[in-house]
């Protein structure tokens, strides 16, 4: 094989190739294989290895009811598999105006209301405080890939709103769920 530095090309007949630069290079030879090095310098000092405690994690799990509001079906359909497995009960809406339908029916039962904020025709703000009207103390979890067209993030955070943006994973919609409905009185 060929030493670090070197900048031989193969040939169509197969034979020795090698192409390095600074210290990392890759190798080959017929019937032999290639393989790619990388030389690293040494260090002045020994490794440091740090180790930090890990808490337990604060639990996600529950069985309070959720309604859930999204337009997307995917997203919508998503959400709702992940806070069924973790033992929620889920109310799920396409539209305001569906989620309006669900809470004359079920809004004795919903514990937590998980809204997108925006969706076509009522929106999830709007929703909110037309359910907030006969709840004051239903609280509101608010997902949104575009929050800066109805709410600045700052001030989401100086009203002490639930804001989780899109998109975001199982395990950031099962926290946040467990945090807002922890919250409550």
């Amino acid at each position: 094989m060929s030493e670090v530095g070197t900048d031989e090309f193969a040939n169509t007949r197969g034979q020795t190739a090698s192409i390095s630069h600074r210290g990392s290079g890759l190798y080959g030879e017929p019937a032999r294989g290639a393989a790619f090095r990388t030389y690293l310098p040494s260090a002045d000092s020994p490794a440091v290895t740090t180790v930090r405690a890990i808490s337990a994690a604060p639990p996600t799990r529950g069985d309070e009811a959720i309604l859930l509001v999204d337009d997307d079906e995917a997203v919508r359909s998503f959400t709702r598999r992940v806070l069924a497995a973790q033992g929620y009960a889920v109310y799920e809406a396409s539209s305001g105006t569906q989620a309006l339908a669900l809470a004359a029916t079920y809004g004795a039962e919903v514990d937590l209301l998980v809204t997108d904020l925006v969706m076509p025709g009522l929106d999830g703000h709007t929703l909110a405080e037309l359910l907030r009207s006969s709840r004051q103390d239903l609280p509101v979890l608010y997902v949104s890939g575009f929050p800066g067209n109805h709410l600045d993030e700052s001030a989401l955070a100086s009203k002490g709103v639930d804001f989780l943006p899109k998109p975001y994973s199982g395990d950031a919609i099962v926290r946040a769920v467990r945090s807002v409905l922890d919250e409550m009185p």
